[in-house]
């Protein structure tokens, strides 16, 4: 068969192919003309998720009758006037768009100049161009695409239900709104609104009608430039979690993309903080020289190629973690809600019946209850976090003085767990004097109780908290292990018996090439032998564990990752195998901790990054306050 040119309207429909994927693609084509066409206002109407009918109506500049001819051409363009496809400042590509819809849907598209006294309209059906006709219409541009598919029925079938194709959209519309704060978006589908975004607006309250309502409250600021890249928007809280990455929203130069390395990038800053089924929120953008990034090695847009991509990352990385980290001890404002709704108030309680015989002791112990320091008190009642006489003397007593920063007697939960039995009385009862100025300073306050020798009640003076005591002392245990780890402060001890391991040969290539790594960590590894590893040292506080397991495990994700695996990556996996120790050997349920063991575990979650969460994501404590409390009891 011999080689020859292809017809116009079948080089379109192959375009098509490749632009032209679902009605989200056609949407976002027009959506980005809108924009490039300086709209401030876009409104749009979809009915059965966009495949039987789209509309964009705009107040852009419009077209005059020369490039509404053009428009629906291939290769024809406004958006490269250099004729440089790495100085891209625009969003789309109308010739090649709308050439391609047209091809395959009936296309109609009504356009005014502010100057033009009448509008302008063309039909393409099929990719058959009417004639240019007079119409009526406001300035901008009005476009409309039905019947989509209907000239390659064949591509019909690959289309979702109308529900996953309106979701589809949503995303697109969505994430355009997000990265254009100053135009407005309507929407509406099947007659009906589903989103509504002025101009007017605050980015946050685009940023709740969009994500969600309570992202805001609920989310950190970013802002970070330098001379390579400028990094801004808003990263959830690590207890702000949500079950699938869709809420995840990066711009490059304004333009919504889904590119791995950012993603990536994102999984790894919240790895050490929220469940491994979980996801991060995040609504970020990044700001580069144009000539760093190609936006075209995707039909669809939606993926970049950076010019130094592991230095975005990197700096990414950083970036993120070190706004995560300077931002307060805090717990995500769902779960406070949460626990509050947990609380229902009982609708029948029938008073206990109590005899005399009970009575009369149970009032003579509240008359005897302890009234000075140097009453004498029973080793039993030291150590228990809350005793039935202590809880009421309590209420009149004052508590502790602390100061959050210049206090050096201010002692961490190990230093109490070890000092405390050489307190005396009076000064176990010194301690609890000092109430008022813990209520003003601490964030936590001061401990009030412990219930079920699990949970711990603190007060301040405007909430309460309810503090999970072993998913606080894992993240404090943990965070320990990493700091050393970061200093390099780890302590190494010879193996009595060294752990041999085989591994796969272009796995054993990879390991020698992380052997610093796997030193910083703790770990001395050598070759032994043909395809084995021999461990030498490991960390002193891995005695008694399984290394050989450890290592294994590791070792199994550079089978894995393949080439592609690096140090953030391999910090991460080994971190992965320390957090579950941590969770073994910090303070358990079902413990009975005192009052300053308490107070000490309280201090430490106050000044311990990320002590909101346990190493799996779970929270550490949940806040609610006077008012919380006012409502449940139908007070305000």
């Amino acid at each position: 068969m011999s080689i020859r040119f292809l017809n116009p309207v079948l080089i379109n429909q192959i375009a098509a192919g490749e632009v032209v994927e679902r009605p989200a693609s056609v949407l976002r084509e027009l959506i980005e003309n809108s924009l490039d066409a300086g709209a401030t206002s876009i409104k749009i109407n979809l009915r059965e998720g966009g495949k039987t009918f789209i509309e964009i109506i705009d107040n852009g500049t419009g077209m005059n009758a020369d490039d509404l001819d053009l428009c629906v051409e291939r290769h024809a363009t406004s958006k490269i006037p250099d004729n440089n496809l790495f100085n891209i400042q625009s969003l789309g590509f109308r010739g090649e768009a709308l050439a391609a819809v047209s091809s395959v849907a009936r296309v109609g598209i009504t356009t005014r100049q502010a100057f033009m006294e009448t509008a302008l309209h063309l039909s393409v059906s099929g990719g058959e161009k009417s004639v240019i006709t007079p119409a009526q219409s406001p300035i901008g541009t009005h476009i409309t695409v039905r019947d989509l598919f209907y000239a390659t029925p064949a591509r019909l079938k690959f289309l979702k239900t109308t529900a996953v194709e309106l979701s589809a959209c949503m995303d697109v519309i969505e994430r355009l709104s997000l990265s254009h704060p100053h135009v407005s978006f309507y929407v509406t589908h099947n007659e009906r609104t589903l989103l509504a975004v002025a101009a007017t607006d605050s980015f946050n309250t685009r940023l709740s009608k969009v994500i969600s309502k309570d992202f805001g409250e609920n989310a950190i600021r970013v802002n970070y430039h330098d001379d390579f890249i400028a990094i801004d928007g808003h990263i959830s809280l690590t207890t702000y979690t949500t079950s699938s990455a869709n809420k995840q929203y990066f711009f490059v130069n304004r333009r919504p993309v889904k590119d791995k390395l950012l993603h990536t990038a994102l999984k790894l800053v919240y790895h050490d903080y929220i469940p491994r089924e979980r996801h991060g929120v995040c609504c970020l953008f990044l700001t580069l020289d144009p000539s760093l990034v190609d936006m075209n090695v995707h039909p669809a847009k939606t993926e970049v190629r950076f010019v130094q991509s592991g230095k975005i990352r990197d700096v990414l990385l950083s970036v993120l973690h070190g706004f995560l980290r300077e931002h307060p001890t805090q717990t995500s404002s769902h779960l406070s809600q949460a626990a509050l709704e947990a609380f229902t108030p009982a609708n029948t309680l029938v008073p206990p019946h109590y005899s005399p015989s009970v009575i009369t002791p149970l009032q003579q112990r509240f008359d005897a209850r302890p009234q000075a320091p140097t009453q004498a008190r029973s080793s039993a009642q030291k150590n228990n976090a809350f005793s039935f006489t202590r809880s009421l003397s309590a209420q009149s007593s004052q508590t502790p003085s602390f100061s959050l920063q210049g206090n050096t007697a201010l002692q961490t939960f190990e230093e109490v767990e070890r000092n405390l039995e050489n307190h005396s009385d009076n000064e176990v009862y010194a301690e609890e004097q000092s109430e008022e100025n813990a209520l003003a300073h601490y964030p936590l306050g001061h401990a009030r109780a412990q219930l079920f020798k699990s949970y711990i009640i603190s007060e301040t003076n405007d909430a309460f908290y309810l503090v999970d005591q072993h998913a606080a002392a894992e993240r404090l245990f943990y965070e320990k292990l990493k700091r050393q780890i970061d200093q390099r402060e780890i302590k190494r001890q010879l193996l009595l018996i060294p752990e041999i391991i085989d591994v796969k040969e272009h796995v054993l290539k990879n390991t020698l090439a992380h052997l610093s790594s796997f030193k910083d960590f703790g770990f001395i590894l050598e070759p032994f032998g043909v395809c084995q590893m021999i461990v030498r040292e490991a960390p002193a506080l891995l005695e008694n564990k399984n290394i050989k397991q450890l290592i294994t495990d590791v070792l199994d994700c550079f089978e894995a990752e393949g080439d592609t695996l690096d140090q953030h990556f391999l910090r991460s996996h080994i971190l992965e195998k320390l957090s579950s120790i941590a969770c073994h050997g910090s303070v358990r349920f079902g413990r009975s901790l005192s009052l300053l063991e308490m107070n000490a575990l309280l201090r430490d979650i106050e000044t311990t990054p990320f002590a909101d969460q346990c190493n799996h994501g779970r929270p550490s404590f949940i806040r609610l306050t006077r008012s919380d409390l006012e409502k449940l009891f139908e007070r305000s």
